[in-house]
C-alpha cells in the first residue's frame, strides 16, 4: 500500500496484513474472531499497529493502543483503525 493517507481501512486490508505479517490462515479470520483466537499476543498486536503506521505513514500508535488488545475482534479493529485514520486525514486536510 505504501505510505499514504487511506480513505478507508477495510477488513480485507487487515486480513491481508495479518496473513502477510503473521502467516495467519485467512479461513480463520472473520469479523467476530478476536486477536487472541488467532493466537496473537500483545506484542503481535503492537507489531500490527506498527505495520499499520508503516503502511499509512500516519502516527496511530497512541490512539490504537487504547483501542486494540487481545479481546478486540477483527471488526472492532477495522472500525478503530478506520476512525483513527479518518481523524488523522481530516487533521492533515485542515493543516493544508
Amino acid at each position: 500500500m505504501g505510505s499514504q493517507i487511506v480513505e478507508e481501512f477495510t477488513e480485507a486490508w487487515l486480513k491481508d496484513l495479518l496473513q502477510s505479517h503473521f502467516q495467519i490462515d485467512p479461513t480463520k479470520m472473520e469479523g467476530a474472531v478476536r486477536f487472541s483466537d488467532l493466537e496473537l499476543d500483545s506484542i503481535a498486536v503492537m507489531e500490527l499497529i506498527v505495520v499499520i503506521e508503516e503502511q499509512t505513514g500516519i502516527d496511530v500508535q497512541e490512539s490504537l493502543l487504547e483501542k486494540m488488545n487481545l479481546d478486540t475482534t477483527l471488526a472492532e479493529a477495522v472500525a478503530a483503525v478506520d476512525q483513527v485514520l479518518r481523524m488523522a486525514g481530516a487533521a492533515t486536510k485542515n493543516d493544508a
